[in-house]
């Protein structure tokens, strides 16, 4: 190997046994091709994100997209406005903006390298920002016209903590429960967990709901409220601390929760 390859690797690669896997991989005459400043960033983030170094070896031109990286990026929400505007089908849509999610986490994986003593909150607030983004966008894409029900953020993403390989908590209300809700939810998730041949979106888990996986998808309001005033459970009040909407908001629902979580008895 290049001794100055092998150099920026040990200086800044937080493990380099992956980093090294990962030249073998994507060819080291290939990684050679990358400026200094390109190779800095190749080797943080293949020590630094398992996820991020497989999407670099099973899609090893991307590695030339570090060289330019810049880690100010652009408004997210700015650039899914004007990319809904260009796209012609949902195909499209979801490979366009799967392929924008990929750069963004480049881009923020040489944030964190590069900000001032490693500034974890912005990353976390980023990639955060990033994927709540993606949820809406899709989200607005099967809905159409219509309002068919309230996205509730929990875990990780309800306290905006999102790290590079987290799954996200979602939980969803509706003000009367129908089948036509629940297939546009279950369209929804399965745009955003679907893998194609440049990854996938991220994946949901929407077992934080009322009855859990044994529940329905969607809640109704009424039900929503009267599983967690007669049979919620201690460790659902800590799961439901993080939770904020990603939507419009259902005061009733919230109002009830807030009851349930910071109620003033436990018996």
């Amino acid at each position: 190997m290049d001794k100055s390859l092998k150099e920026i690797v040990i200086e800044f690669s937080p493990c380099h046994e992956r980093t090294f896997i990962a030249i073998e991989r994507i060819g080291e005459e290939r990684v050679g091709e990358l400026t200094s400043y390109g190779l800095k960033n190749f080797a943080w983030i293949t020590g630094f994100s398992g996820f991020l170094t497989r999407f670099l070896i099973q899609n090893p031109n991307e590695i030339f997209s570090l060289n330019e990286i810049k880690i100010s990026g652009v408004e997210v929400e700015e650039h899914l406005k004007r990319m809904k505007n260009e796209i012609k089908n949902t195909d499209e849509a979801i490979i366009k903006v799967t392929k924008y999610k990929y750069k963004e986490l480049l881009r923020i994986a040489v944030l964190e390298r590069e900000t001032e003593e490693h500034d974890y909150l912005r990353v976390l607030s980023e990639l955060s920002s990033l994927y709540e983004s993606i949820i809406l966008f899709v989200y607005d894409m099967v809905r159409g016209n219509e309002f068919p029900f309230y996205i509730y953020a929990l875990g990780k993403l309800g306290s905006r903590e999102v790290n590079l390989s987290s799954d996200v908590d979602l939980m969803f209300v509706s003000d009367s429960y129908t089948q036509e809700e629940e297939k546009v939810a279950r369209q929804f998730i399965n745009l955003l967990t679907t893998k194609r041949e440049y990854g996938f979106l991220m994946r949901v888990d929407t077992d934080i709901r009322p009855y859990g996986k044994f529940g329905p998808l969607i809640s109704s309001v009424s039900s929503a409220v009267d599983y967690y005033l007669t049979r919620g459970q201690t460790w659902e009040r800590y799961a439901l601390l993080r939770m904020r909407p990603l939507t419009q908001r259902n005061e009733e629902f919230e109002r009830a929760i807030e009851y349930f979580v910071f109620r003033k008895f436990l018996d």
